[in-house]
């Protein structure tokens, strides 16, 4: 997988062995964004409409619904994106794929995948010292639902980083 900028856009080629993984991982951010706040698992919601600032702000009981919504409002405006990219994954050619878009929407394709890197740190109670271990001390040390969650949000920091490297190459290289 590898990005470029041309012409005031981003294309992203996905490889033919990287397409399915990619339209699965989209597929779910799909579900989830279209999945109301309360029947999200409960430290999915927890992470994804956090209510802690309208406390601290003591914002009413109305005030923090309106909060929730307009968060819920933002990532379903994603929903179209998302839906065009995961259409477009679905060749089963052998040959790469390419998703092409302005560097808004990679911008907003980015937030939703780091989105679905919450949910299934969340969802399977993955935190630093999970996210530290060597790949295959993970193997003992996880069951096979958390490991596959912890390859898979690994996997997304990884997609992340090569949009980000074309989006804002300067906020790529502060790990340097």
């Amino acid at each position: 997988m590898y990005a470029a900028k041309r012409k005031g856009r981003l294309t992203l080629t996905i490889e033919a062995g990287e397409r399915r993984q990619v339209r699965c991982i989209l597929e779910s951010i799909i579900r989830n964004y279209e999945t109301p706040p309360e029947a999200l698992p409960e430290p999915v919601a927890q992470v994804w409409y956090s209510t802690a600032g309208c406390r601290s702000a003591r914002m009413s009981r109305e005030q923090t619904a309106e909060w929730i919504n307009e968060l819920r409002a933002i990532r379903k405006s994603r929903l179209r994106l998302l839906q065009r990219c995961a259409r477009q994954l679905q060749s089963t050619g052998k040959g790469s794929s390419e998703l092409r878009m302005s560097m808004d929407q990679a911008a907003a394709l980015m937030t939703s995948l780091n989105d679905h890197r919450l949910f299934l740190s969340a969802q399977h109670e993955l935190g630093e010292a999970e996210m530290s271990l060597p790949f295959f001390a993970s193997a003992a040390a996880l069951t096979p639902a958390r490991r596959k969650a912890l390859f898979e949000v690994s996997a997304l920091a990884y997609v992340i980083e090569v949009l980000l490297s074309v989006i804002d190459p300067e906020a790529v290289s502060w790990q340097e």
